[in-house]
């Protein structure tokens, strides 16, 4: 079958043979192999090192509020993804699971998974001064609808009931700078943009409701 070829490590394990300058070649190659086994070796250590003090050990309890890292999931909205908060929240947490994931509580409409690793979570801290400071311009979870145009005041509301569906709040709208025909029902949910127009509205007509009773009374 003749005799098979010498490799670097086969001329190193055996003598010199009968050509040094081929032992010595040889025995510069795997010196320079252990040389770069141990950088890579050294270099993996303080990445590791680097990473573990960079990475956060959280822990939390029942009933703690944290904010959760959703930007990837919820990418697939039909929203820009410049309208999406990078964390979304804040939820109540249910339980631990394992050692290093959570599950915490969504709204129901939410079809989502709700397990979390804890690099996904960062506690909650709310703004008990100014509760207007953390208002958002951007769209909440589970929006799908983005306007370009403005409200210019909410008209009507209404409760929509749909067989096998939960009933749905839709507010009349009308739009600045179109006429009253094009005046439309929307869905509460996709109004997020408009929050100062519907609490306006809300406002209005409480106080309608307590005048009303008032006066019959």
């Amino acid at each position: 079958m003749g005799q098979q070829p010498l490799t670097p490590s086969t001329v190193m394990a055996g003598q010199r043979g009968g050509n040094p300058a081929a032992y010595e070649l040889a025995k510069t190659w795997q010196d320079e192999a252990n040389l770069a086994r141990a950088s890579l070796q050294k270099a993996a250590k303080k990445m590791k090192k680097w990473a573990d003090e960079k990475r956060r050990f959280l822990e939390f309890e029942e009933g703690d509020l944290v904010l959760v890292k959703m930007h990837s999931i919820l990418r697939y909205r039909k929203v820009h993804k410049g309208l999406l908060r990078r964390y979304e929240g804040p939820f109540k947490v249910l339980r631990r699971v394992g050692k290093v994931a959570y599950k915490v509580e969504f709204p129901p409409k939410l079809k989502l998974h709700t397990v979390f690793h804890m690099s996904l979570l960062k506690p909650y801290h709310g703004d008990e001064e100014d509760l207007n400071r953390e208002l958002s311009q951007r769209a909440p979870m589970g929006a799908k609808i983005s306007y370009d145009r403005e409200v210019d005041c909410i008209l009507k509301v209404r409760e929509v009931r749909k067989r096998y569906c939960k009933p749905m709040i839709e507010y009349k709208v009308r739009w600045k700078g179109l006429p009253n025909s094009k005046d439309s029902w929307e869905p509460a949910d996709a109004l997020w943009q408009f929050k100062k127009q519907i609490d306006a509205f809300n406002t209005a007509k409480a106080n309608e409701d307590v005048a009303r009773i008032g006066g019959g009374e």
